[in-house]
């Protein structure tokens, strides 16, 4: 927990650097982390079977999971909507 001393005014880089450290990783082991994050894996149509996006996903960074999982929650959200006003 990190409290400013300002009464409402924003954190100063000099409190926050004393209570994070922010390490400095090398240009190799950057890239190597930023991996985890985001991929360049081409998209799938809507007919790809279950193996095919099973196998595209390990492919995936986290961002880019996090994102197709808001995007089919969306989705979800409006074939529920459809179902529930024509039906």
């Amino acid at each position: 927990m990190i409290k400013d001393k300002s009464n409402g005014g924003g954190l100063k880089k000099s409190h926050v650097e004393k209570l994070i450290k922010i390490p400095l990783f090398p240009d190799y082991m950057q890239e190597n982390i930023s991996n985890h994050y985001f991929n360049d894996v081409r998209s799938l149509g809507d007919g790809a079977i279950l193996t095919e996006q099973k196998k595209r996903n390990e492919g995936l960074g986290i961002f880019q999971l996090n994102m197709e999982v808001l995007a089919l929650r969306e989705r979800l959200a409006d074939l529920v909507s459809d179902i529930i006003i024509i039906g």
